[in-house]
């Protein structure tokens, strides 16, 4: 009997080993990191102008590392940040009704993706606990990680950044600064809008839009329906 326990108990320690070694492998070994920006396809092969759209941060876990990175319809087709953000651009830019299913089609994009915080939350965490998380990164690495999103050799093609859903200064006011800092010496129009990923009235989203940030949209996908796909729109 004493030898019938201990067996068990041997194979109890091993199993909790072998989870504690998984845990490791996913947290320290890089399994799970993902890029801190993010294109379509192959969006970085090519040459024409792009949009930058900030959310807040992964709504999952891992690490982020300063990459660039592709995003996938086919991986996660109802990512409510990506299909907002297409959709708010075709119902600004009246000329690509069809946008994201084209983008889809050419794999290439003008629209990339990003954060404005490094450090992924789960969208299981209450808002206080998210809030605390967010407030509890410090600067400098907030610091280094805008910075390196912006030394990434892509960002010369972006003339529009849009930021969404960061208006609470206290918990995002010194990324979004650090950013503005980074597009103005870039002359890169920064907008800040509601945020995609929730629910919120199309209307509002539109009327946050300053006509420059519209301009600058249309002009955009102008360029890329007639330099890149040779259409006329």
């Amino acid at each position: 009997m004493f030898i019938k326990a201990s067996l068990y108990k041997m194979l109890y320690m091993d199993c909790c080993a072998a989870i504690g070694n998984r845990i490791y492998d996913i947290f320290h070994k890089g399994m799970l990191k993902q890029p801190a920006i993010s294109c379509l396809g192959k969006t970085a092969e090519k040459s024409f102008p792009l949009m930058l759209f900030f959310g807040r941060e992964y709504n999952n876990v891992g690490e982020v590392e300063i990459s660039l990175g592709n995003y996938s319809f086919e991986e996660s087709p109802k990512s409510a940040f990506w299909n907002r953000t297409y959709t708010f651009i075709s119902r600004n830019c009246l000329l690509a009704p069809n946008f994201k299913n084209t983008c889809i089609a050419e794999e290439a994009s003008p629209v990339l993706f990003s954060n404005v915080l490094p450090k992924p939350l789960l969208t299981s965490r209450t808002s206080a606990d998210k809030r605390r998380s967010r407030i509890s990164i410090s600067k400098e690495k907030i610091d280094e990680y805008i910075d390196g999103i912006f030394s990434q050799p892509i960002i010369c093609r972006v003339n529009l950044v849009v930021l969404s859903g960061v208006d609470d200064e206290y918990v995002f006011g010194h990324a979004t600064s650090r950013i503005r800092f980074a597009c103005e010496r870039r002359n890169i129009v920064v907008e800040e809008l509601p945020y995609f990923g929730s629910r919120s009235n199309n209307a509002i989203l539109n009327k946050a839009l300053s006509e420059t940030g519209q301009k600058h949209i249309c002009q955009t996908i102008k360029a890329f329906y007639g330099d890149y796909l040779g259409q006329e729109i």
